[in-house]
């Protein structure tokens, strides 16, 4: 993964779905990787039972019992109630880190172009992360959330226009704060 790394390849890597408080999988447990694990979505949450284990509390904000932590977790993003196309069978709905892990793909692939300093992990992992955290009733611990809205609108090309965006989305409205030249942000409510 460091070569990757050093050509300028960000290796977004699934945290594994054993319910572990210290441990990654491979390659999600090495430095030069953006290590992603699951959180509750805002919505229903129809799966009380993943992979063997059942959680007590299906609030969106918590981290579900099969998904991998460590102190070193990078990023927790949306991995429960999935809804994807399936390979043969049409539209299905999943729940794991590797769904986790796409939604974080995705958010790096799309402020890539954006970087010209950093080492593309690096920039992956700052802008990735939104300021706000997901709670582990297992380990009692907040992991770094995702939020894909601000770092991609403060890394598009609108945002060298304006300062600020100020959009609604559930219950309040949300003001991004735009530094273009370096695509870091600040979220208030």
């Amino acid at each position: 993964t460091r070569v990757a790394s050093d050509a300028g390849i960000v290796i977004v890597a699934a945290a594994g779905n054993d319910g572990r408080t210290n441990a990654l999988m491979g390659p999600a447990c090495v430095s030069s990787t953006l290590s992603v694990s699951a959180v509750r979505d805002p919505g229903p949450q129809v799966q009380p039972t993943f992979y063997g284990c059942s959680d007590a509390y299906m609030g969106s904000g918590y981290i579900p019992c099969f998904a991998n932590v460590a102190s070193f977790l990078d990023v927790v993003a949306p991995g429960t109630v999935i809804d994807h196309t399936g390979f043969s069978v049409g539209n299905i709905v999943s729940s794991s880190t590797s769904m986790a892990a796409a939604h974080a793909s995705g958010v790096a692939a799309l402020t890539a172009g954006y970087n010209s300093t950093e080492s593309a992990t690096s920039w992956a992992k700052r802008v990735a992360y939104g300021g706000s955290s997901a709670y582990n009733l297992r380990d009692n611990k907040s992991y770094r959330m995702l939020h894909a809205v601000g770092s991609i609108m403060s890394c598009t090309a609108a945002s060298e226009f304006v300062d600020s965006f100020d959009y609604t989305g559930g219950p309040g409205s949300v003001v991004v704060d735009v530094a273009p030249s370096t695509c870091q942000f600040n979220v208030t409510k």
